[in-house]
């Protein structure tokens, strides 16, 4: 009976010492494959930011105002101008002290309707032309 209880407390001390021994390579194991990502991560990082930085790099040099002027001059046969000319529009005042342009006159609203339609469609040939011609 003595031997049978020996037997059985080596048994559990046995089966004790195994599930520790299976826990503790498990949470090796685990640590072992969270430092690959680790390191998995921290490359991707580093790769990341070299891919940030010569982008910035390349944003920078497309949008230096030398080579604006050499994709104007090439591409859409652009030049400086010779003289620069301003158009001033009058500006009058109504009698209650409202610019023409903050009030409603017949026409008003056509004509600011016709100036915002040719400036959008000028930036859209700009950047339109400007877009293609780096591509050719």
């Amino acid at each position: 009976m003595w031997a049978r209880e020996v037997f059985r407390a080596t048994i559990v001390c046995l089966l004790v010492i195994a599930v520790a021994g299976v826990l503790r390579v498990s949470l090796a194991a685990s640590a072992a494959e969270a430092t690959i990502d680790a390191w998995r991560l921290r490359s991707e990082v580093k790769a990341e930011r070299l891919t940030e930085r010569t982008l910035e790099a390349d944003r920078s040099v497309l949008a230096a105002p030398s080579r604006i002027e050499a994709v104007a001059s090439q591409t859409l046969n652009m030049s400086r101008p010779v003289q620069v000319s301003y158009l001033q529009l009058p500006h009058a005042a109504t009698p209650a002290g409202e610019s023409i342009g903050e009030q409603e006159t017949p026409g008003s609203g056509l004509l600011s309707a016709l100036i915002g339609l040719a400036a959008e469609e000028a930036q859209v040939m700009l950047v339109g032309d400007v877009g293609l011609g780096s591509l050719r």
